[in-house]
């Protein structure tokens, strides 16, 4: 279980959504799934699994973090 104090980070969830433009046709933006920002802890992606995907990334000049937040639904 997380202590509550240690959500010190706003972030905001973002994702894609179809919306329709102004011809009517619907086309995927990326937008925030929230409306608001949540809390969240932010901290480096650790274990073998996170470390193995690491390795294989390695010459995309990619970092893994592993972001925390309370649970919400939907």
């Amino acid at each position: 279980m997380q202590k509550i104090g240690t959500l010190d980070k706003r972030v905001h969830l973002l994702g894609y959504k179809d919306v329709k433009n102004s011809n009517g046709f619907y086309e995927q933006q990326f937008v925030d799934l929230v409306g608001h920002p949540v809390y969240a802890r932010i901290e480096p992606a650790r274990g073998k699994s996170f470390y193995e995907q690491y390795e294989a990334d390695k010459d995309a000049s990619t970092y893994m973090l592993k972001v925390t937040i309370r649970y919400r639904k939907g």
